[in-house]
This record gives C-alpha cells, structure tokens and sequence, in this order.
C-alpha cells in the first residue's frame, strides 16, 4: 500500500494546481471579485491544502499535525480577513473532499486496484479532511473571536470619544471659568451624560462658574417627554453644581426649548442669556473684568 500512496501523492501533487483552480472556481462562481487567479492568496491556500492532504498520506502523524496547524492558522485568519462566513469556509472544505476523493478514484482505476486498498485511500483521505476541518474551525473561531473583541473595542473608545466631543469642558478667558458649548441632537440619556461629565470634572478646572452653550443644539421632532426630562436634567445640573459651589449660566437657549422648559413646570434657578457674548460680559462686570475689542 506504500507504493500505491506514494504514487497518489505524486499525482495529486503534479495536478495541484489543476485541482485548486477547479475548487475555486466552484467556490467563487457566484464572487464577482473571485478569480482563479493563482496569485491570490485564496489560491494560494487552496493550493496548499492539496499538497498538505497529499503529503499526509505518506507523513507520520506528528508532522503531519505541526503542518495542518499551520495550514490552518494561515487559513483561519485569511478567511476572517476576507470577511467569509464559518458555514462558507466549512462548505469549501467538502468541495477538497470531492475534488481530491475523484482524482484518487482516476488513480485507482489508472492501476487497477482492489475494493479494499481503494476503501483505505478513501477513507484516508476524509480522515485527512475531517482532521483539517476541525483545526480550520479552531482556527477560525479564535480569529472571529479577536477580531470582534478589537471592534467591541474600538466601538467602545468610539462611543467615549464621542461623548466627550459632544460636550468638551474648554477653560474659558475668564479666570476660574470653564465653558462647555454643546452641538447636535440632544436628548434626554444625553443631556444625563453631559451632568455626570461636567459634576465629575468640575473640581479638576478648579472653577466657580460654568458656562452651558445650547446654540449649537437643535431639537426638531424632539418628544414631548423627552423635552420635559431635558428640563429636569438641566435642572440637576444647576442643583448639582450649586451644591458644589459653582454658578451655571446657561446661553443659546431657542424658543422652542425656552418655552418647553416654561411649559414642564421645572424652574431654572440660574443666569439665562440669549448668546455666549451677553453671558461673558454678565460674567466678566460680575468679576471686575472689562472686555474690550481688538
């Protein structure tokens, strides 16, 4: 039986890249990107396999265990890359046991060999396969895994660096004054996370004032209890910074918000003006500053 596996080694390595171009095209049919192109590294891979099932045949268990490994390994993170589906990468592993099973049937039938010594290369072959399917999964699976913590990841530290762009805390001129100016779409879960940044940092700016710019937000198709917990929020905040000892002006407010905030109920007990210049010069008479232009 030696002989008869070391000639269908022999074979299936010299039509090696016969078989994998009929793989992939069989594979890719359906891919308009997808070639046979024998550069590709798809092809490659494919390539590779053919010949790693062929050496196994002759190989001793051990080496033959290192190579699948590595052929795994390398295939595992490719398809990852690739962006190809489990279920995807599993099926073109049933097309390698057809394709290397029907050229091992023309080499049984080349040289006339029994039923029994064609049932064992058969069956050699699917063993060959079916270890190489559960390295490939392994393999895979690790791949997927790392590659979905690393986008959990950059998700998260996307979200934060969103959040903390949403409502920068930015020194203001005045001394002891640091301004937050607010844009886009705001609601309620938002303006939450704006009053627990800004309690939570005040002390680090070491300041008594805190300026709140709404110029930039817009609230158009806002909810009507949306607009009411907005109220409530910003109240919080007023509370929370007195409480700390820190004034809170707020500027920029539209009509649309001033009258919702009139309309819940919530009274704001702080500084109001309609833009950021009016407040900053309320702010710099109250502190014995004078602005001039330049």
């Amino acid at each position: 039986m030696k002989n008869e596996l070391s000639r269908l080694k022999s074979r299936l390595q010299h039509n090696a890249h016969g078989l994998a171009e009929v793989i992939t095209e069989k594979i890719d049919k359906q891919k308009a990107i997808e070639t046979n192109d024998s550069s590709s590294a798809l092809f490659h891979v494919r390539f590779e396999l053919i010949n790693l099932i062929a050496e196994g045949l002759v190989a001793s268990k051990k080496e033959l265990n290192n190579d699948i490994r590595e052929w795994a390994d390398k295939a595992g993170m490719l398809a990852v890359q690739e962006d190809r589906s489990l279920s995807e990468a599993l099926s073109s592993l049933s097309l390698f046991r057809k394709v290397i099973c029907k050229e091992a049937e023309k080499e049984i039938k080349d040289n006339n060999l029994s039923y029994g010594l064609a049932f064992k290369i058969t069956d050699m072959i699917c063993d060959l396969i079916d270890i190489t399917t559960i390295a490939y999964s392994e393999q895979y699976i690790n791949y997927y895994s790392e590659e979905l913590e690393k986008a959990t990841i950059q998700i998260q530290e996307d979200q934060q660096l969103i959040k903390d762009l949403s409502a920068p805390i930015i020194p203001s001129i005045v001394p002891n004054t640091i301004l937050i100016p607010l844009t886009g779409q705001l609601n309620a879960e938002r303006i939450e996370q704006i009053r627990e940044k800004v309690v939570n940092n005040i002390k680090a700016y070491n300041a008594d004032t805190a300026i709140i710019d709404f110029t930039g937000i817009h609230l158009k198709d806002q909810e009507d209890f949306s607009l009411v917990e907005i109220a409530r929020q910003i109240d919080l905040i007023t509370t929370s910074l007195g409480l700390m000892g820190v004034e809170t002006i707020y500027v920029g407010f539209s009509t649309h918000l001033a009258q919702e905030i009139v309309g819940s109920g919530v009274q704001i007990k702080a500084k109001t003006f309609s833009n950021f210049r009016l407040g900053l010069q309320y702010l710099s008479a109250k502190k014995g500053y004078k602005l001039t232009s330049i």
